[in-house]
């Protein structure tokens, strides 16, 4: 993501409980992963199915969608955030049912 993607962002991130900079959404996409590679492996651990989290991004990129209003390039750039961090869970569920 470039920095006016992220700027979009933080622009339409209306979560009162955090803020992107908590959420490592700060330029260091190291961080972010390390988060998701974290909640993928808890996940994992319950047997959450790829067709779950699929589901759910459906639902998370709708809700925002129509919670904050937002146009066609503010849905497209949440979708490659989405995309982003979807491809650290799917590789992260192949990873371990790999070792498994």
């Amino acid at each position: 993501m470039n920095s006016d993607e992220v700027s979009e962002i933080k622009k339409t991130w209306e979560i009162p409980a955090a803020s992107p900079t908590e959420s490592a959404l700060d330029d260091d996409p190291s961080q972010l992963e390390e988060i998701w590679v974290k909640v993928t492996q808890s996940h994992f651990n319950r047997q959450i199915e790829k067709q779950s989290f699929n589901e759910l991004k459906e639902v998370i990129l709708e809700v925002l969608t129509a919670a904050c209003s937002l146009n066609d390039q503010q849905i497209e750039i949440w979708v490659k955030l989405m995309d982003f961090i979807y491809d650290i869970i799917f590789r992260t569920i192949d990873e371990l049912e790999q070792a498994a």
